[in-house]
Parts: C-alpha cells; sequence; structure tokens
C-alpha cells in the first residue's frame, strides 16, 4: 500500500490541538469549509483531499481501500509534525477517521465522526448495502450514485446547495467512486470501532444508519449525538449545531 501525496488547506495558525478536516465519498475539502473557518479562528486548521479526490492524483496503486485513505491521512499529519490532533471526518471519512483512531492513536487526541458512512449495521441489511455498493460499482455506476446521493437528503434540505453538492460528487471519477464505496464492505467497522481508545463521537444526521446501540455496545465511551433539521450533510446545512457540539466535545474530552 503506497501513500499518496494530498492536496491541503492549511491555515498556519499556532493555536493547539490540531484539527484535521476528512471529507466523506466524492466530495472534497470544501465540504468542510464552515468548519474549517470557525476552528481555524483559533487553532491550526487542515482540510484535505483524499486521494482521488478533488485536487489530490489519483491512487498510483489504485488501491482506495479504508487502510488506505487512512494511512494518507497519518502520513499528512506526520508531515505537518501535528500529532496528536483532533480527526474530523464526515460520512466515508468518519470511518476513515475511526480506521486512524485505531491503528494510529499516537496521532489522534480526540475523533468526530460526522454522520459516518454504515460500517456498524445489523447483518440483516448487508445484502441491502452490497446491492447499492456493487451497483455504484457496474457499468450503470454513474446513474446509481445519482440515486444514492439523492436518497441522502431531506426534503427541508435547502435545494440549491443539494443541487451543487449533487454536482460535486457526480464530478469525481467512476475509477475512485465505484471502488471506494464499496471499500466500506470489506471494512471491519466493529473491531476498528473497539479497538479506539482516544475519545470519539459520533454526531449523526436526522437519519443516521448506524446502530447506535452497538456502536455503544462496542466501545462504551464514545459519545452519540444528532443533529436536527438536517440531512446527511449536516455540517454544511446546520454549521452552528455542528460546530457547538464538536466544540462541547473537545472541551469535555480535554479536562484536566
Amino acid at each position: 500500500m503506497a501513500e499518496a501525496a494530498l492536496s491541503y488547506d492549511d491555515n498556519g495558525h499556532n493555536g493547539s490541538p490540531a484539527y484535521v478536516f476528512v471529507h466523506g465519498w466524492t466530495c472534497d475539502r470544501s465540504f468542510f469549509k464552515p468548519q474549517y473557518d470557525h476552528f481555524g479562528a483559533h487553532a491550526r486548521a487542515i482540510a484535505l483531499d483524499l486521494r482521488g479526490h478533488g485536487k489530490s492524483p489519483l491512487a498510483a496503486d489504485g488501491d482506495y481501500s479504508i487502510a488506505a485513505f487512512a494511512g494518507d491521512v497519518a502520513a499528512l499529519i506526520e508531515q505537518l509534525d501535528i500529532a496528536p490532533a483532533i480527526v474530523v471526518g464526515h460520512s466515508l471519512g468518519g470511518v476513515i477517521t475511526c480506521a486512524l483512531a485505531a491503528t494510529r492513536p499516537d496521532l489522534v487526541a480526540a475523533a468526530v465522526m460526522v454522520d459516518p458512512a454504515p460500517f456498524v449495521w445489523p447483518e440483516a441489511i448487508r445484502p441491502i448495502l452490497e446491492d447499492i455498493f456493487n451497483s455504484v460499482n457496474s457499468s450503470d455506476g454513474p446513474a446509481a450514485r445519482a440515486r444514492l446521493v439523492d436518497a441522502i437528503f431531506m426534503p427541508t434540505d435547502d435545494q440549491q446547495r443539494k443541487a451543487e453538492i449533487a454536482a460535486a460528487m457526480q464530478a469525481a471519477p467512476q475509477e475512485v467512486a465505484g471502488p471506494s464505496i464499496a471499500s466500506l464492505l470489506h471494512f471491519d467497522g466493529p473491531a476498528a470501532l473497539a479497538a479506539v481508545r482516544c475519545p470519539i463521537a459520533s454526531i449523526g444526521s436526522d437519519g443516521p444508519v448506524n446502530d447506535t446501540q452497538e456502536m455503544k455496545r462496542l466501545n462504551p465511551n464514545i459519545l452519540i449525538g444528532q443533529t436536527l433539521g438536517a440531512g446527511h450533510f449536516n455540517q454544511l446545512e446546520v454549521p452552528d449545531q455542528m460546530n457547538a457540539m464538536i466544540e462541547r466535545f473537545v472541551r469535555i474530552s480535554h479536562k484536566p
């Protein structure tokens, strides 16, 4: 597994600890702009593009697994010498954040999963997820992607923002979109969550897909919250709610 050089924004602030923002499937660093700006006002903030996403190059080895994504984020944190950092990941980025916290605890002071993609679910729904992921990875991939993206919004979500998000996600290369979402099927989410020892939180939308009771069973220390009135992209729809919840989590996680 070869590490990929990632494109990223870094505000260069001296505040500590640093915040690292990891976007979701077929998205880019701009999907965390409200949080990058907010937390960057008083701390170092880094927003990155995952391999094959945004301005980051395609993976030379074609590897878009959770482990590969997490390895790239780890390498960037080490390169910037900002460990341990507060890592905040949305959707697929939330799963990557969990994987990073589990495998490289020296790099993560606290982990926040923002409406994480499916990785701890009842086994009964696995066939449904397999059908969805396989369709995205098929010759019908672009159409399947469009249907999946449309399904993760709520009727109350801002329609112009929805159109902009959908267009941005559809622009990601199919050679990245298919394997990266299929990687969720091959990732042992329960084992990763159980292995996390740093403070960790999951902030769901109005329709979280993971089994919250199972998440709590696997890691009794996890804090689980939920924003109100927003769908999957709650960090963009209700940034004030999201920022306040992250701030509260960081505050109580770093009590002396």
